[in-house]
C-alpha cells in the first residue's frame, strides 16, 4: 500500500515540526512533504514529474501568497481542482472561514493550542481523508 501524502503548506516552522511529530507517533503510513510559502507550495503541486499529493494542508495568514490565492489557484487548475484542501489556521474569523469556503476549501480546522487536542484532530482529519472519504478521479 502505498503512503498517504500530506502536503503542509505553512510558513511556521514551529507548526510544521509538530505535525511531522505527531504523525509520526500515530501513523507510518503518512507521508509529510513541507512547504514554507504558498508560491513554492503551488509550485511543488504544479510539478507533473512529482506524485499530486492526497491532501493539501493549508495554512491561510503566510508571507507572499496567501493562502487563498494558493487554493484559488489550486481551483483554477484543471489538473489540481478536485484535490482536497483543508485549510488550517488560527483565525476563527468568520469571514476568513467564509471566504476558504468561497474558494473552494474542503474542510477548515482551526488549529488547537492545545497538544493533545492538535494530536486528536490530525487522528481525525486524516483518519477521514484517508478512510472514509470518498473524491471524483481527476
Amino acid at each position: 500500500m502505498n503512503k498517504f501524502q500530506i502536503l503542509y503548506i505553512d510558513d511556521s516552522k514551529e507548526d510544521r515540526e509538530l505535525l511531522r511529530t505527531i504523525i509520526g507517533t500515530i501513523a507510518t503510513d503518512i507521508e509529510i512533504v513541507e512547504q514554507a510559502d504558498g508560491e513554492t507550495g503551488l509550485m511543488y503541486l504544479q510539478n507533473e514529474e512529482i506524485p499530486t499529493p492526497d491532501v493539501v494542508l493549508l495554512d491561510l495568514n503566510m508571507p507572499g501568497m496567501h493562502g487563498i490565492d494558493v487554493l484559488k489557484a489550486i481551483r483554477d487548475d484543471e489538473l489540481l481542482k478536485s484535490l482536497p484542501v483543508i485549510v488550517f489556521t488560527v483565525s476563527t474569523a468568520s469571514n476568513h472561514i467564509t471566504e476558504a469556503f468561497r474558494a473552494g476549501a474542503n474542510a477548515v480546522i482551526n488549529k488547537p493550542l492545545d497538544l493533545s487536542e492538535y494530536k486528536q484532530v490530525f487522528i481525525d482529519t486524516f483518519h477521514f481523508w484517508r478512510n472514509i472519504s470518498r473524491l471524483p478521479s481527476s
